[in-house]
């Protein structure tokens, strides 16, 4: 990350938040972006800073399963940008019960991938600020930086060029349709060629992009687990405002479900998650079905200290079971398969 000067701040000084976004916080992450972190610049200049470029972070626990530990955005100066970057953060809401939270990962961060014009050109430190509420993990392994640091640079640089070679290679094939003179028989040749045994996502454009990262994110996980994952979207999410509780819950409630289901499928032999995203005239309903072989006593999901995991905790599914009230999830088994059904209202404004 870089924070530079400009004609409009010639004496740019950077600022990082680092927010603390697991389980123990609790609520405090979303009320702090939604009641403090807002007037964030107003407080920096009131301060006496002249020309402050802001950075959020999104900060979690890399010794307990989770999948983004580390959030990093960019530098900003103004107050819509900020607040574009802020609500990109991903409130994860796990972490383990060891006592200490990844909160040095920030700040090898910003000790090895930053750059700033105020140290070098005026020999400037900047400032980090982290807000948590566990101690500091005393030791950050090897292993774990580059897991969440040069694995994450080497995945994103996969999805940059395969999206390059996908676009490259479409339009070869609408140039060889377009020339075809068996136009039908070229199309279907085209669609046999894409309709490969791959990850099928449809119609993700239309989702909103913070909950667009946390499904990203979920399939990422699922592939590195080696289950399939497969999501038909047939929703617009017209009247679903992303700055409200209700869209941050949401967001909260989808992101700890899908957890728990490919969780649940990597110890079975299909390791398989279905995702559906339909409109409803008065809700939106998400479906969530995948493969697991363990016995469920759906009456006690939910409860705090019931998991059909190892480790006993049930915290995720307890988080959310009355996390909003216009939310509502219920289970289903069918045979070997775990369906999760998520209605959220529609709320008018």
């Amino acid at each position: 990350r870089e924070s530079r000067d400009s004609e409009e701040h010639p004496e740019s000084f950077p600022i990082i938040i680092a927010l603390d976004e697991t389980g123990s916080m609790g609520h405090i992450p979303e009320l702090i972006i939604k009641n403090v972190l807002p007037d964030i610049m107003e407080s920096i200049l009131n301060a006496g800073v002249k020309d402050p470029q802001v950075m959020f972070m999104g900060i979690g626990d890399c010794c307990f399963m989770e999948e983004a530990p580390l959030q990093v955005g960019q530098f900003e100066s103004s107050d819509e940008l900020m607040e574009k970057w802020l609500t990109k953060v991903y409130l994860e809401s796990r972490g383990g019960g060891n006592g200490h939270e990844s909160y040095p990962l920030a700040w090898y961060f910003a000790d090895r991938h930053i750059v700033t014009d105020a140290w070098e050109k005026r020999q400037q430190k900047g400032v980090l600020i982290t807000i948590g509420d566990e101690s500091c993990q005393k030791i950050l392994l090897k292993e774990q930086l580059n897991k969440y640091l040069n694995d994450n640079l080497i995945n994103y640089q996969k999805t940059a060029d395969n999206y390059r070679t996908l676009k490259h290679n479409l339009k070869n094939d609408l140039f060889i349709i377009a020339r075809s003179k068996d136009k039908e028989k070229a199309i279907r040749r085209t669609y046999e060629k894409y309709n490969q045994d791959e990850e099928w996502v449809n119609n993700i454009s239309s989702i909103p992009s913070g909950l667009q990262g946390i499904i990203f994110l979920k399939m990422q996980f699922a592939e590195n687990n080696k289950v399939k994952f497969y999501m038909d979207n047939q929703i617009d999410f017209e009247k679903l405002d992303e700055g409200t509780a209700l869209y941050l819950d949401t967001c909260e409630v989808i992101a700890i479900c899908l957890d728990n289901a490919i969780e649940a499928s990597v110890d079975t032999e299909e390791k398989l998650i279905c995702m559906g995203l339909y409109n409803d005239d008065d809700c939106y309903t998400i479906n969530i079905t995948n493969s697991f072989n363990n016995f469920v006593d759906i009456d006690k999901l939910g409860e705090k200290n019931y998991s059909t995991k190892n480790r006993n905790s049930g915290i995720g599914l307890n988080y959310i079971a009355n996390l909003n009230k216009d939310i509502k999830i219920k289970r289903i088994i069918s045979d070997t398969n775990f369906k999760t059904i998520i209605t959220i209202k529609k709320v008018i404004n």
